[in-house]
């Protein structure tokens, strides 16, 4: 329903949680594709289900007819922080999914794989160095660089040493 009054678009994107825990994924995908036609479809993912993940995609890829494909993977730091902030053995998981799904990049000139990195109070003192890492190592299409707030009423503002953090890791970038 929700599509249909949408209509066509240039970008869909999937947001909120984790797509891949939906058992319909490929379904949602399939009418996405038929009835808004993007020519960018994107979601968001932490890399937890490596298999699911590869799957979904690699049929995704199969069936797409038109743009292209983007992965957001989220990635707060290097492996102690990220597992700190996301639970434990989510570094090692992203790594394996991004292994499984790297040589697709060969295959299907449509996949893009970008990161999210949101600059928490966690990660703020090693941020402006780990984008670099992320650049270097992860082979990023992109990487875009949250920062860290609160959606309530009456939040405290930011420390500023979390808003410097921030700034620096968009110079490190």
């Amino acid at each position: 329903k929700t599509m249909k009054s949408i209509g066509p678009v240039l970008w869909y994107s999937l947001a909120g949680g984790e797509p891949f825990v939906r058992k319909d994924l490929e379904d949602i995908i399939q009418d996405v594709q038929k009835i808004c036609r993007p020519k960018v479809f994107s979601f968001p993912t932490n890399g937890w289900y490596t298999e699911r993940t590869f799957k979904t995609v690699l049929r995704t890829l199969q069936r797409l007819e038109r743009g292209n494909l983007i992965l957001f993977f989220s990635l707060d730091g290097p492996q102690l922080i990220h597992d700190q902030i996301r639970g434990e053995g989510s570094f090692e998981n992203l790594k394996n999914t991004l292994d499984r799904l790297l040589p697709l990049k060969n295959i299907y000139d449509n996949l893009y794989i970008n990161f999210i990195m949101t600059v928490t109070p966690q990660n703020a003192s090693i941020a402006p160095d780990f984008i670099k890492k992320i650049t270097r190592d992860f082979k990023a299409d992109s990487i875009s660089i949250n920062l860290y707030r609160e959606h309530k009423p009456n939040a405290p503002k930011l420390p500023k040493d979390l808003i410097k953090a921030y700034e620096e890791t968009i110079k490190s970038y």
